[in-house]
């Protein structure tokens, strides 16, 4: 992996020497470009490096009539980040793999479903970044004409376990505590951190570096993003608001009785909220039946957005 400055002055990276090359060719970096190793703490010139000596070779046979575009935000390639096109390239995927992707959603969703009425709950909850990262990686083959059984589901359990596990668990979590803290932080976070179950399942990167990658690499068109996340899963989006606050106005006046400086009764707390579950029960059920039908196509169209966005991974998973 490499990091490099662009034509802006920008820093770019966590990127594969794939990646690098296809800039080099594009004309977007040259041999005076500055980039460095991950595991590098100086910068060098790309001329230093020899796995990139042949593209810059090819750059200087093949030089572009129109004089090389910087390395600005935008995708590889310098595609424009459009949101109809992703959600009819996500629509043509589900429906060319109807059968293996809603066999593979529903596995997903049967499990976190089930475990939701267990005392397993809180294990789906840690292992749910795994689940998902096998999910997006059997669809993301899929998307890349490769053949890919249903047990893919479960890659997540193989290498990379570990990372995919802590990145679901941290997404979470520090999204929610920012949402809490604040609504805007934690929606500014939550889709900077969408892509980064897929990357660890189809980079191979660690939890953080997939985390800061996604996280940059959405900067530029979070807009876009958050209105395909949106659009994607509308119907999931609006029963799970309608959802919510329901059990917000549920608890509302218990909250005023139990937040008082020095008197927080948290077993208070517990039992109204088991309550409000309870009263909203079959709108949970409803919203869990909504979400199994949505996910197939949800999950294709953030596959194409992922691929859109950070450009064709490992043709096999390691």
């Amino acid at each position: 992996m490499y990091r490099v400055i662009g034509g802006d002055k920008t820093e770019y990276g966590p990127v594969t020497a794939d990646e690098v090359r296809q800039w080099i060719a594009e004309g977007r970096l040259s041999s005076e470009s500055f980039a460095r190793d991950e595991d590098e703490t100086s910068w060098k010139q790309l001329r230093a490096y020899p796995e990139f000596a042949e593209a810059l070779k090819a750059q200087v046979r093949e030089p572009s009539a129109s004089g090389p575009p910087p390395l600005h935000r935008s995708l590889p390639g310098g595609r424009r980040f459009e949101v109809i096109p992703c959600l009819m390239d996500g629509w043509a995927l589900f429906t060319a793999n109807f059968g293996l992707i809603l066999a593979a959603t529903t596995t997903v969703w049967m499990i976190g479903t089930f475990s939701m009425f267990t005392p397993l709950g809180m294990i789906y909850w840690i292992l749910r970044g795994v689940l998902f990262g096998g999910l997006y990686w059997l669809v993301l083959k899929r998307l890349r004409g490769q053949d890919a059984p249903l047990r893919d589901v479960f890659s997540g359990f193989g290498p990379g376990f570990q990372h995919l596990m802590v990145a679901g668990v941290m997404t979470a979590l520090l999204s929610w505590l920012a949402l809490f803290a604040c609504v805007l932080p934690g929606i500014y976070l939550f889709i900077g951190w969408l892509f980064s179950v897929p990357l660890i399942a189809d980079r191979k990167l660690t939890w953080w570096t997939a985390m800061e990658t996604s996280r940059r690499r959405v900067r530029p068109v979070w807009f876009q993003v958050i209105t395909l996340a949106a659009m994607a899963f509308l119907p999931v989006l609006l029963v799970n608001t309608y959802l919510e606050t329901r059990i917000m106005a549920d608890l509302y006046p218990v909250m005023q009785e139990i937040l008082v400086p020095g008197k927080f009764d948290w077993q208070k707390f517990v039992e109204a909220s088991q309550q409000a579950a309870t009263r909203n029960f079959s709108t949970m059920v409803v919203a869990k039946v909504i979400l199994l039908f949505n996910l197939p196509f949800g999950i294709c169209v953030m596959a194409c957005a992922y691929e859109e966005l950070f450009g064709k991974g490992p043709s096999e998973q390691s």
